[in-house]
């Protein structure tokens, strides 16, 4: 960072050019205007690694054996799914919608196959060849469809007043373009013809990243009015001038502005926690912009040269607010080395439009200072009268008589948080971020109460040439699927077994087992060919492969949280390797195998981020310092603060997942912001009485006021992502308010207690 006299050189140069420099500015904000005036900023952008990597390969494979991808469910609510008007509408919506390009096949009652024994002869057709008019052949279609277990729970409910039609994609479509067009069709098609007392929903994984689009598009809007209305009155209640609300909040709003211009101009897009990007951006912006004012009002007292209070106020913060700007932009831009690319994009221009600020601040605000009047006496007296002086006087005290209580709290908060911080658990489903009210949501829950469940789990055996013809694998098979059918949290769990097994009882018209009788291999060899008939059909075929090597057992989870998708496959992973019969092996894969992806980059993306951040922080502290103790004194008010955090998720149950596991890095980089400015005026004020005590104490008053409404005017921005509908982006809005004002209670109270009991005294001249 340059030295004193550089920075005076950079002021008066601005001040000298003050008109070549606005119409820069001008020019600029114009040009991104230019670029936002078709807005598409606020696309949706979904994460890239479900496309990349072993786990992106096997989900192919998997679709490739058994001819399925992503599952949307087109959840029917009736009085009476066999009604003639609601079959008439379920066949034609299952007959249209299985046209759609890239729409691998549709599952209803409208394709449903039903196998009929007559004289011992086996033979397949569908349910509903032709919908019968007579109200009493209905009730025996429905009688028929109710006593297949294969039915009842996975396309139908007990009750008969859910149905759903399982539409199978193509895999690792989910949250993309594509599948966003194929929602829409199919959102349009169910619209037509629908019966009056019939309700649809369309749930499953991309009609909930569409429903996640829709709250980050409310949350943008929401959020950026609220921001500058909220700054507003903060600056109104601390300056009550024209010019202390009207210069901070024109400086941030074009910081946010040149962000959104230029990620228009290089076609980025955000997420659904990317609707928090220019809050962020305007409340980092916001807190260097007030330091700046404040130190002007301080400097401006008994002045009478515009010129001189403007070079006075930047020669002083020029440097404190490089510092603040550099540390913060480094915290979001550690989010780069994460392994999710929604986080990296975001710690990337968050990044970008805190440097942004910086530059608007360092350019604009004095030349507009120079152009103003110097504020009045009234003005300044109310500005130094007021209630957060009073507090900080108090605070000073504590500070002065070195309260051994205070290293005693920091060190019992941190015991207690590192026992509650064990508890955190990571969750990456959707199912628990989004609203009830949404209508992805809605139809999910429908599932839940009705049918059987939406997560799942999908367990692939594999082994030699035609071993699920034998009744040997068969019976490793069904040890497997009962294993997983105890479990409480399952619903149904279907595989090649229970369709034999279905077939067995009608020809046998009792419930004995296939696999106990003695003909065993003949009959199952009878019932595959059944099915087969003149081509495979899709149930066969989505069950076991064409050369009987694989097969698969579909569990559907009663429960869709990521957690208990990847418990669950670890558990059946487990017992499978302990009790498989060494000729087959067993693998877990489907969507909980991307989820435990999920989980492992989430934790990677925590670690690494926060290393990095740390890492920067620290050899910037050192610069800045130039004492090694004085830089490790310095972080531990930094610290405390990530590890309150962490203890607060885990004693609220607050999880891990793509909002909150930036906390950790964005927080110890939001901390470091008052540190900095605290040690910056304390080593001014040690210089000029070499007393560490009373540098303390003015440190307090002068600088302290400024970092108590920063703080309060960050977390209260922090606040509004409460407001939101997206789960993940409440609780990142919480924790980071609380993170801000420990951070701030840390260096009140804990950094005057240490620079005294380890005597800090730092350089007159260094990195500040």
């Amino acid at each position: 960072m340059p030295r004193p006299r550089f920075q005076r050189k950079i002021i008066t140069w601005l001040l000298d050019h003050a008109i070549l420099v606005v119409a820069f500015v001008c020019i600029v904000t114009l040009a991104m205007g230019y670029q936002l005036r078709n807005p598409s900023v606020l696309s949706q952008n979904y994460d890239s690694e479900q496309k990349e990597g072993a786990e992106g390969e096997e989900l192919k494979k998997f679709a490739r054996m058994f001819g399925e991808g992503e599952l949307l469910m087109v959840v029917v609510r009736a009085p009476d799914v066999f009604a003639h008007d609601v079959l008439a509408y379920l066949q034609t919506q299952t007959k249209a919608i299985a046209e759609f390009p890239r729409v691998l096949r549709v599952d209803s009652l409208a394709t449903a196959q039903n196998v009929t024994a007559v004289d011992g002869e086996l033979a397949t057709q569908l349910l509903f060849l032709e919908i019968p008019t007579d109200r009493e052949a209905l009730k025996a279609k429905k009688q028929t469809a109710l006593s297949n277990p294969l039915w009842v729970g996975n396309l139908i409910s007990p009750d008969t007043t859910v149905t759903v039609l399982n539409v199978f994609l193509p895999p690792l479509m989910r949250g993309s373009s594509e599948a966003g067009d194929i929602i829409a069709s199919i959102k349009d098609q169910v619209a037509i013809g629908k019966p009056a007392d019939v309700d649809v929903f369309l749930t499953g994984l991309s009609p909930m990243f569409v429903d996640s689009k829709a709250c980050a598009n409310g949350d943008f809007k929401r959020f950026f009015i609220l921001t500058w209305v909220l700054m507003a009155a903060l600056l109104f209640v601390a300056f009550k001038t024209l010019r202390g609300v009207l210069l901070p909040l024109s400086v941030t709003f074009l910081a946010v502005f040149w962000t959104l211009g230029l990620m228009a101009v290089t076609r980025q897009t955000i997420s659904a926690v990317g609707a928090m990007l220019p809050t962020l951006i305007g409340v980092v912006c916001f807190s260097d912009a007030v330091h700046v004012l404040a130190h002007y009002y301080e400097q401006a007292k008994d002045a009478t040269c515009k010129r001189t209070v403007v070079l006075a106020t930047m020669e002083h913060m020029l440097s404190a607010c490089f510092l603040t700007s550099v540390t913060t932009a480094a915290a979001f831009g550690s989010l780069v080395v994460a392994k999710l690319s929604s986080i990296r994009q975001f710690g990337l221009w968050a990044a970008i439009g805190i440097m942004l600020g910086y530059f608007l601040i360092v350019v604009l605000m004095p030349i507009i200072l120079s152009w103003l009047p110097l504020p009045g006496t009234r003005v300044q007296r109310s500005y130094e009268g007021s209630a957060c002086g009073r507090i900080l006087s108090r605070i000073a005290k504590v500070a002065h008589d070195g309260r051994r209580w205070v290293p005693l709290v920091a060190v019992i908060l941190v015991l207690l948080s590192l026992v509650a911080a064990s508890r955190l658990r990571v969750e990456t489903s959707l199912t628990a971020f989004l609203p009830e009210s949404s209508p992805s949501m809605q139809g999910l829950a429908i599932v839940q109460e009705k049918l059987t469940g939406f997560g799942s789990v999908e367990v692939v055996l594999e082994g030699p040439k035609g071993c699920f013809e034998e009744p040997w694998a068969l019976r490793e098979l069904r040890e497997v699927e009962m294993h997983i059918e105890a479990r409480e949290d399952v619903g149904v769990v279907l595989s090649i077994m229970d369709l034999l097994q279905w077939t067995h009882g009608i020809v046998e018209a009792s419930d004995s087992d296939l696999l106990s009788d003695p003909l065993a291999r003949g009959l199952v060899a009878e019932y595959l060919f059944l099915f087969s008939g003149s081509g495979r059909s899709d149930r066969v075929g989505s069950l076991v492969t064409e050369d009987y090597s694989t097969a698969k057992i579909g569990a559907r989870l009663r429960n869709a949280g990521a957690g208990e998708q990847v418990a669950l496959a670890g558990e059946i992973k487990a017992f499978a390797d302990q009790s498989l019969d060494a000729r087959l092996t067993c693998r877990v894969t489907g969507e909980s195998d991307r989820i435990a992806q999920q989980i492992r980059l989430v934790i990677r993306s925590l670690t690494d981020s926060f290393g990095f951040t740390l890492l920067v922080i620290v050899l910037l502290m050192l610069w800045l310092l130039r004492s090694v103790k004085a830089a490790m004194l310095a972080m531990i008010p930094n610290i405390l603060p990530v590890v309150l955090t962490l203890g607060v998720m885990g004693a609220m149950g607050i999880t891990l997942n793509f909002a909150t596991v930036m906390i950790t890095s964005i927080a110890i980089g939001i901390a470091v912001d008052d540190t900095i400015h605290f040690l910056v005026r304390y080593r001014r004020e040690l210089r000029d009485n070499n007393d560490i005590k009373q540098a303390i104490a003015n440190t307090l008053k002068h600088s302290g006021r400024a970092m108590t409404f920063t703080t309060a005017a960050m977390a209260a921005g922090c606040c509004l992502f409460m407001l939101s509908d997206f789960a993940p982006s409440r609780d990142f809005g919480f924790l980071m308010a609380f993170t801000m004002i420990t951070a701030l209670l840390s260096d009140l109270f804990l950094l005057p207690y240490l620079i005294q009991r380890w005597t800090v005294r730092l350089a007159s001249e260094g990195g500040a």
